[in-house]
């Protein structure tokens, strides 16, 4: 667990995802560890997306509780699987030459970006669960939380991608020399 929370940690901080650290493999992250911090990170921001329905309701509803907790981390996974031939083939065809084992690590990492950031948005969820019964502005509040942590989550996407892609292009060609007709032009007559 504590290995798990450390590898989290480096995504977070940006040690994975220094130039310096990527490699021919990609992000040098656990894809186990982190799909198991992934697990919890979506269970903890669907125990406090559910609380709502334990809290502010007359007869606590204690099968939500249990449905987000399991529909959160399913609804990432499920994602990541559904968009991963997608996200290799895109990658393939601009030429980035990245493995699938790099691509897997890099949708594993910017899914432990989204749901950090989830699971530490899960307290507010929770203190606005306890304090309102107002179940429109909790749908609300959802939304503005998955947003932020969805763009989030593209932009690290996107910006760990540029940096994988320049760790793993190779030396550029280089170009021939000017052959001598192509340095004096024929005059026009």
């Amino acid at each position: 667990m504590l290995a798990a929370l450390r590898e989290i940690d480096r995504i977070l901080r940006g040690e994975a995802t220094r130039p310096t650290a990527i490699g021919e493999s990609g992000v040098p992250i656990s894809p186990t560890r982190v799909a198991f911090m992934l697990i919890l990170m979506g269970a903890i921001y669907g125990f406090f997306m559910g609380g709502n329905a334990v809290v502010a309701r007359a007869e606590p509803e204690y099968r939500q509780l249990l449905s987000s907790t399991i529909k959160v981390p399913l609804l990432f996974l499920l994602t990541g699987a559904i968009t991963f031939p997608s996200l290799y083939v895109f990658n393939a065809l601009l030429g980035t030459r990245l493995s699938l084992e790099s691509m897997l690590k890099l949708l594993f990492a910017a899914g432990a970006v989204t749901l950090a950031l989830l699971a530490s948005f899960g307290p507010i969820v929770g203190f606005f669960a306890v304090s309102t019964s107002s179940y429109p502005f909790m749908v609300l509040l959802n939304i503005l939380f998955f947003s932020i942590a969805g763009l989030m989550g593209m932009q690290f996407l996107w910006h760990t991608l540029r940096r994988v892609v320049a760790a793993v292009v190779q030396a550029p060609v280089p170009i021939p020399p000017p052959s001598p007709e192509s340095e004096h032009p024929p005059r026009p007559a």
